[in-house]
């Protein structure tokens, strides 16, 4: 490793090279490159590194322990013997951003507060992942030489296994040339409207949604439409004329987020009838279908509409919310043009190795099994829950039925200010769940959303128990 200082500037502004080597280091301790306690090379290997004799440096070296700089340990070693003092905040250089970059909504990282226990979304109970068939899955793929050229499209053995689940599963047209794997869905959320949104154009997203929808319309220039959702999904009818007039549609059909109401049939015809007059696109966000615990599941909007649906899905859920892997199954007339804006960020697909491992683990069959377990467990787990529910805290909340997905949603029966409270004396306990209010735009009843992949029934029950005594404090 080398000593990196900026000698050639030095070595121009001084008249002997022993005064640009000592303001050059006494530059880079001063700057804070060279921090208290930091080991210096020898005289004999800064010599040789800069083509300098060894009694200069060793003369620059003196003169730098005599000014308290640095000092000599033992004999066996120089190091940075300067403290700095605290720095106070300057005020940065005044820089115009641009417009996209000024309507980027400020990165907050997720406000869940530090809980015991929780029963927030996204999260997976890693304990009962099939760790030893993922670590030979990750071992086969380090040991196979790729014959594949990195690509933003991702890598073609996933693509190609992934099409081959999607058109089994869910009886999608999906093919490896239609299909990209992404950096988690949010990313293709962000890349589609960029894409697709010129400023002041409509997009129409659900109330309840998700909120990184609703940044990423605002950073493409977009304005986004909240339509309403209600037992039977979102609905378009009560959008007047105007607001009709979108380029784009953000839906959660399968189970809708946060509510988990299924889009009914009638209500897939009126959307994907709309999308065709308007010759706008449908982004089908199908995040956490693979759990589907009873019933024949709807035919997916993608599969009724190949031209105009962008179907979007995640691993974050089957496998691991760690493992940053998405896909978007794209129409035709979309793929070339999707590919270049992702290139524009990533000019290859990252986290190849993963997506190799992935591949494998999907080719061995155990990708199959893992979400065959999964379900099985999932399904108890949902049941467990709603009983407790029912045990501990009955009555407190009228539940969406819903036959899919990781997540319960429901309407709080005693009002507002009583679920505020109820609410932060979970907290206190150590008990954390979503209150719904962050997701909706417009006024909503109160409500709660609580996942339960991650929980196993023991401390569901623990902590359910402890909900129910607090409740019970506060009526």
């Amino acid at each position: 490793m080398s000593f990196q200082i900026d000698w050639h500037r030095h070595r121009i502004r001084y008249a002997t090279k022993q005064l640009a080597l000592f303001h050059a280091i006494r530059e880079r301790i001063l700057s804070g490159s060279s921090s208290f306690g930091e080991v210096l090379p020898s005289t004999r290997d800064l010599a040789r590194q800069y083509g300098l004799s060894r009694g200069t440096v060793t003369l620059v070296y003196e003169m730098l322990t005599a000014d308290g700089y640095i000092r000599s340990e033992d004999r066996q070693r120089t190091v940075v013997s300067y403290q700095a003092p605290v720095a106070t905040p300057t005020q940065g250089a005044n820089v115009v951003l641009s417009g996209w970059a000024q309507r980027c909504r400020p990165h907050r990282p997720s406000e869940r507060p530090d809980t015991n226990v929780h029963f927030f979304p996204g999260f997976t109970d890693q304990r009962i992942f099939p760790h030893r068939e993922w670590y030979r899955s990750i071992s086969r793929s380090l040991r196979q030489t790729s014959r594949h050229v990195l690509h933003p499209a991702g890598h073609p053995d996933l693509r190609e296994r992934l099409a081959a689940h999607l058109r089994y599963h869910r009886n999608i047209q999906a093919t490896v040339d239609n299909t990209v794997i992404v950096n988690g869905s949010t990313q293709a959320i962000a890349l589609i409207a960029l894409m697709l949104l010129e400023k002041g154009d409509r997009a129409i997203m659900e109330d309840p949604g998700f909120g990184g929808t609703h940044s990423a319309i605002l950073a493409a220039g977009g304005r986004v439409v909240r339509a309403p959702v209600d037992e039977h999904g979102i609905d378009l009818s009560a959008l007047s004329g105007i607001e009709r007039r979108a380029r784009l549609a953000f839906v959660t059909p399968t189970h809708q987020f946060p509510t988990g109401v299924v889009l009914s049939f009638e209500r897939r015809l009126q959307l994907l009838e709309w999308a065709e007059g308007q010759r706008a696109i449908i982004i089908e966000d199908d995040y956490d279908s693979e759990f589907r615990r009873s019933g024949k599941p709807l035919e997916p909007l993608r599969s009724l509409s190949p031209g105009r649906v962008v179907y979007m899905g995640t691993f974050s859920r089957t496998m691991s919310l760690s493992l940053r892997l998405g896909y978007v199954v794209l129409p035709d007339t979309l793929i070339e043009s999707f590919l270049r804006a992702k290139a524009v960020f990533e000019t290859y697909s990252t986290a190849w190795m993963e997506q190799a491992a992935l591949a494998d683990f999907m080719g061995s069959g155990a990708y199959e099994r893992h979400l065959r377990r999964m379900t099985r467990i999932y399904r108890q787990r949902h049941d467990t829950l709603l009983q407790l529910f029912e045990e501990h805290l009955p009555g407190a909340f009228g539940w969406t039925a819903s036959d899919a997905g990781l997540h319960l949603f429901g309407r709080w029966q005693y009002g507002r200010q009583r679920l505020n409270r109820f609410e932060k004396q979970c907290e206190a306990a150590g008990i954390g769940f979503t209150n719904a209010d962050r997701f909706y735009e417009s006024k909503s009843p109160p409500s709660a959303l609580f996942a339960f992949a991650h929980l196993n029934p023991e401390e569901a029950a623990s902590a359910i128990e402890r909900m129910g005594r607090i409740l019970k404090r506060l009526q």
